[in-house]
C-alpha cells in the first residue's frame, strides 16, 4: 500500500534535460537545442518517458511516485504503460473531476496511488458565483485596465477579492466529487491544486483593485 508521505511534484517540460542527478545534491537542468526538443516534441510522452528515463535503480519502498504536470493524458492507460511509469518512480496524475474516476479505478488496480492534481488561473473560482456583476470589478468610467497580454476586456474579467461566493461553491463541488470517488470504490491518496486566482501574478492587478468602485469600499 503506497503510503501518503514524502509526495514529490515534478514539472518535465520538454526541452529540458536532467544533467545532474544525485543523492544530496540539486538537480540541474539546461535547454536542449531546438532540433533535439523538436525531436522530443514529436513523439508520443509516454515513448518519451519509456526511453528518455531509465528504470529506478532501488525499490521505492513506501514513499510515493512523482507526477507531472504535463505527460500521459487522463484517459485509462493500459497495463504495460502504467508498468513503465512505476518501474521510472512515476504515476498517471489525474483531475480533480468525476469523470477521472474510470481511470482512477485502472490505477487503483494495479496497484498504484490515486493522485489529483489540476491547476486554473484567471478569474476562476470567482466566476463560479455566476454573472460577472457578483464578482467583477467595478471600474471607475474614466479607468482602462491595462490587461495582461492582448485579451479582449469583455472576455476577461478581474475580480473583487472579497466576494467569496465562487470560493464556497468551489469547495461544496470539491467536496461532492471526493464523495463521487469514495462511493465508487476509489481510495485518493494525494490532492494538489494549483490556483492562482486575482490578484496573483501579475502586479498590475493590484491596480485594478485601486481604481474598483466596489474593492474601495469592501478592502483597507
Amino acid at each position: 500500500m503506497w503510503k501518503p508521505i514524502g509526495l514529490m511534484v515534478i514539472a518535465i517540460w520538454l526541452g529540458l534535460i536532467v544533467t545532474a542527478v544525485t543523492a544530496g545534491e540539486p538537480i540541474y537542468l539546461e535547454k536542449t537545442d531546438a532540433a533535439r526538443g523538436q525531436q522530443l516534441r514529436s513523439r508520443a510522452w509516454i515513448d518519451v518517458i519509456e526511453q528518455e528515463i531509465p528504470p529506478l535503480k532501488n525499490a521505492p519502498g513506501d514513499r510515493m511516485p512523482m507526477i507531472m504536470w504535463h505527460g500521459v493524458g487522463f484517459a485509462p492507460l493500459p497495463p504495460s504503460q502504467i508498468a513503465i511509469l512505476r518501474d521510472r518512480g512515476l504515476c498517471q496524475h489525474l483531475q480533480l473531476s468525476e469523470s477521472m474516476i474510470p481511470a482512477a479505478k485502472v490505477l487503483q488496480d494495479a496497484g498504484m496511488p490515486v493522485i489529483l492534481m489540476e491547476g486554473r488561473t484567471d478569474s476562476w473560482p470567482y466566476s463560479l458565483a455566476g454573472e460577472p456583476d457578483a464578482w467583477a470589478h467595478q471600474f471607475d468610467l474614466t479607468y482602462q485596465p491595462p490587461w495582461f497580454g492582448k485579451e479582449d476586456t469583455s472576455q476577461w474579467h478581474g475580480a473583487c477579492l472579497k466576494e467569496l461566493d465562487g470560493w464556497r461553491r468551489l469547495a461544496e463541488n470539491t467536496r461532492e466529487t471526493l464523495r463521487k470517488f469514495r462511493d465508487a470504490g476509489v481510495q485518493v491518496d494525494a490532492v494538489l491544486v494549483d490556483y492562482e486566482g486575482d490578484p496573483y501574478p501579475w502586479s498590475h492587478l493590484f491596480d485594478q483593485l485601486r481604481h474598483c468602485k466596489r474593492c474601495r469600499k469592501e478592502l483597507p
